[in-house]
């Protein structure tokens, strides 16, 4: 490989890292948030809650 050809693989994996590292944020967000809706949630309300309205109000509380 030449010269540019070698930095140019290198920006790739630059950008891919970064990317990584963002998403591992993102994903860890997520699962804190997920812990603290079943936390919060009653063993009743939770074995007849579908994913759906489990997702809707996931949702709500995110936007707000």
């Amino acid at each position: 490989m030449n010269e540019e050809e070698e930095a140019a693989w290198a920006e790739i994996e630059r950008k891919q890292k970064i990317q990584q590292i963002k998403l591992g944020d993102d994903y860890y967000e997520a699962v804190l948030a997920a812990q603290l809706f079943v936390e919060n949630t009653s063993a009743n309300e939770l074995a007849i809650m579908t994913l759906r309205k489990a997702f809707e109000l996931g949702f709500r509380q995110g936007r707000m």
